[in-house]
């Protein structure tokens, strides 16, 4: 691992433990998504989190649509250009959160099909921190509505 990808590791914890700390969590735990790691699937993190919990999404394609329904904070490693979600039903909203007190960085979020007619992130929470994602990928494929808010 080169000196670039440790600072990197070492920012995205830091910036995992800090924001825990600002939401008044004592304590937090991560976990983490992705080709080697406890979890394939974002969803199944999601599963098994509890509220404060954070999850570290390592660089790929997801195909899945989240529910997020506690209080968690859900960041891709290095960013949208290296973390995408896609949609497995072009009918259903990538992220949906319910729960307060959500922080979500740094996806790129796209239906399968460029005629979905759902949200990419959807927000029907207060408190919630949606930050450095993208909706839509190309001129093909991208969310009729990038980022609904709700009740918030």
């Amino acid at each position: 691992m080169n000196t670039l990808s440790r600072v990197k590791k070492f920012v995205v914890i830091f910036v995992a433990v800090w924001l825990v700390g600002l939401y008044g969590q004592a304590t937090a735990l991560l976990l983490y998504v992705g080709p080697g790691e406890a979890y394939e699937t974002i969803g199944a993190a999601i599963a098994d989190s509890q509220n404060g919990y954070t999850i570290i999404v390592k660089d790929g394609t997801y195909t899945e649509n989240l529910d997020v329904d506690k209080s968690i904070h859900i960041l891709s490693e290095n960013g949208s250009e290296h973390s995408t979600v896609v949609s497995a039903d072009v009918n259903d909203h990538l992220f949906y959160v319910t729960a307060a007190d959500v922080f979500v960085d740094g996806f790129t979020v796209y239906p399968p099909t460029a005629t979905g007619e759902t949200c990419g992130i959807t927000v029907m929470a207060d408190n919630c921190a949606i930050v450095n994602n993208r909706c839509g990928l190309s001129e093909t494929q991208t969310n009729v509505v990038g980022i609904c808010l709700f009740d918030t």
